[in-house]
């Protein structure tokens, strides 16, 4: 294995993309969290964050009648709504999106959720994200969810635990935004030292010497190389994630923690707080890593060369993405799709009640079932393909 780690790092440009990793991951940190500004630009990085949470220390607690009737009490009219926004934006920066994101309607804004707040005096704050929830399904997502999913998912969202201990969250959404780049760069960039791990023998003139070994010694090689890849992405990943954390805990603290995702997503239906969403996040991304390595290893095994294997591995990752665009923003593709002999919208819909009838509502566990069952396929497919190098 080691030998295996030594042959995927033999060129200089191999090396140098785990330097280029651990740069970008400092840089990219330190950049976002130190120009974070507060107060009108007065205050930035840390002294920002710190600023708006000493703007709701004395806010911190259960999210009651009392509360939501000190928040309305703060919004002054006389100058219009819009000035309203601001100011309670202002004095309350995580209150109010907590509040007013349970008033949000589908279209409207702020405005609206404003308008909609006063009117019912937020006497049913905790039953909004259910309401919001049966909107998205019903105006939204009518036409990809069946009646199945959409009762589950209501299900789900009416059972949260409540009430809601509110502290200042202000950090934890550009933290998930900011995570959330970092973990693409590191797929492209474990893609790019994957892409080679397969044809190095062969970019080096040594296949030859390989094909003559018998077809034991060649899955041995195999097993070598699947333990190597193992380890490379996970090291990666466990420093990418150490130096992030600690940027990112410097600037923000550990404040909202334990604060449920509720406070910033309101119509969430998992039960989750922030610290324990990016924890799923940071399992999501190592067996996310797995996963799209060992596509790229499988590419590499067949078309034997490293720019190809590269090149067909970023498609791998970005082309889905595309995909899922196009489908969601383009209703003539989906006509085309289901115009099709085998309609696959309907196929995409049979698994999907199969899915949910084996497993429950259990999308936030998606990535992860999916990760493995392509990690698994991949090297068993490695493994017991007869093919030699």
């Amino acid at each position: 294995m080691i030998y295996e780690l030594k042959k995927i790092f033999s060129g200089f440009l191999a090396k140098l993309s785990v330097i280029l990793l651990i740069v970008l991951v400092f840089a990219f940190s330190v950049f976002a969290f130190s120009t974070y500004e507060a107060g009108d630009g007065t205050y930035k990085g840390k002294a920002g964050f710190n600023y708006e949470a000493g703007l709701e220390e004395k806010y911190e607690g259960e999210i009651d009648s009392h509360l939501i009737e000190t928040f309305i009490d703060s919004i002054d009219l006389d100058g219009g709504k819009d000035k309203a926004l601001v100011s309670v934006y202002t004095k309350f920066p995580s209150l109010s999106t907590t509040i007013l994101n349970a008033y949000q309607p589908l279209q409207g804004g702020n405005a609206k959720a404003l308008e909609n707040l006063l009117e019912t005096g937020g006497s049913d704050f905790y039953d909004r994200n259910v309401i919001n929830i049966k909107s998205m399904l019903d105006e939204r997502l009518n036409t990809t969810m069946s009646e199945k999913e959409k009762a589950m998912v209501i299900e789900r969202a009416s059972k949260i635990d409540k009430p809601y201990e509110f502290e200042y969250f202000g950090e934890w959404n550009l933290l998930y935004d900011v995570f959330s780049v970092i973990i693409l760069i590191s797929f492209i960039i474990i893609i790019f030292q994957i892409s080679s791990i397969y044809s190095v023998e062969a970019e080096n003139s040594m296949e030859i010497l390989l094909r003559s070994l018998g077809g034991n010694q060649v899955r041995k090689i195999i097993y070598r190389k699947i333990a190597a890849t193992f380890v490379l992405v996970t090291s990666e990943v466990l420093i990418v994630s150490i130096i992030f954390t600690l940027v990112s805990f410097y600037y923000t603290g550990l404040r909202g923690f334990n604060a449920p995702v509720q406070l910033f997503y309101f119509n969430s239906i998992y039960d989750y707080s922030f610290g324990q969403t990016y924890i799923l996040i940071i399992l999501g991304f190592l067996l996310g890593s797995l996963a799209i390595a060992m596509m790229t290893f499988l590419i590499n095994r067949f078309v034997k060369r490293s720019f190809q294997a590269f090149i067909l591995g970023l498609a791998a990752l970005l082309l889905p993405k595309l995909l899922g665009f196009i489908m969601v923003n383009n209703n003539i593709f989906l006509k085309i799709l289901r115009s099709m002999p085998v309609n696959l919208i309907q196929i995409g819909e049979i698994l999907k009640s199969l899915y949910l009838g084996l497993f429950g509502n259990l999308q936030i566990f998606s990535i992860y079932l999916l990760s493995i069952f392509i990690i698994a396929l991949t090297s068993l497919a490695l493994i017991f393909k007869e093919r030699k190098l």
